[in-house]
């Protein structure tokens, strides 16, 4: 149990995120072969938007995007834009 709670430690870097963890336990005999625990929810109802990570490819945020959608998640999804070459209009 002491260590599952070093689990729940955020470091400062990034703290700003708003993220969820769930640390299951269980009794049954559990078959973590595929290391997946299949949760039933509806993600519009837990997840308010989604922004990918500055390293991302375009290809993979299309893909993951798509994945998404498909499972029913219809809030807002962004790309990234911290490297984004800015656009400039100079009026003279």
């Amino acid at each position: 149990m002491e260590f599952t709670l070093t689990l729940l430690v955020k470091r400062l870097p990034f703290s700003y995120e708003e993220e969820v963890r769930i640390i299951v336990k269980s009794n049954d005999d559990y078959d973590n072969t595929n290391s997946l625990l299949r949760i039933e929810l509806d993600l519009n109802q837990v997840i308010e938007e989604i922004i990918f990570d500055l390293w991302i490819s375009g290809e993979m945020f299309n893909e993951k995007s798509k994945e998404l959608r498909d499972n029913g998640y219809s809030g807002v999804i962004k790309e990234p834009k911290l490297y984004e070459e800015p656009h400039f209009i100079v009026k003279m």
